[in-house]
């Protein structure tokens, strides 16, 4: 659902958004988030709570959003800069992690992005797992890393320390482990 939102509005020319976790009444604890562009908030995002669902007798859970369009389409559209493709092939390094369910992978991305080394470009969410192997308050986050140099290809020893250097920072700072 929050990736459907996100592209819809990139489509409408927005594409800061924040998503912070919330306590929307209409929507599940922990299944939600609040909305915000430029500080400002314009809707909600999350699963729908089991007191209005069971009115209704789904047999799946059901997403819902809402969003204050007037603000979104009030706003002026991000000018679309040309960028040529990359000329070189990117590295790319799926890690996992064993993190507290505490642990927002907002909070993972921006220190990522901060903390990237030189060739770094961009972090991906790829899957979260919550089950069996593992204790009730974690789960296993999966990441994809992306490496990229505009002058040239890299090689796997122009990643590997930097990206081990990267994993040993997130671990430091948020008490993961990696899987």
């Amino acid at each position: 659902a929050k990736g459907s939102f996100e592209a819809a509005l990139h489509a409408a020319g927005v594409s800061e958004l924040a998503f912070e976790a919330t306590d929307a009444k209409h929507l599940r604890p922990g299944q939600s988030a609040a909305i915000s562009m430029d500080g400002a908030a314009i809707g909600f995002l999350g699963r729908l709570n089991e007191e209005i669902s069971a009115n209704y007798k789904f047999k799946q859970p059901i997403y819902v959003g809402e969003i204050d369009l007037q603000t979104i389409l009030s706003t002026p559209a991000e000018q679309v800069v040309y960028q040529p493709l990359p000329k070189f092939p990117a590295i790319v390094r799926d890690v996992s992690f064993t993190i507290d369910r505490s642990v927002r992978y907002a909070d993972l991305e921006k220190e990522i992005v901060a903390g990237g080394p030189e060739h770094f470009r961009r972090v991906r969410f790829v899957d979260l797992y919550r089950g069996k192997g593992l204790a009730e308050i974690q789960s296993s986050l999966t990441l994809r890393l992306e490496y990229r140099s505009d002058d040239r290809t890299l090689t796997d020893s122009d990643v590997d320390g930097p990206h081990e250097a990267l994993i040993r920072s997130l671990e430091d700072r948020f008490a993961i482990k990696q899987r």
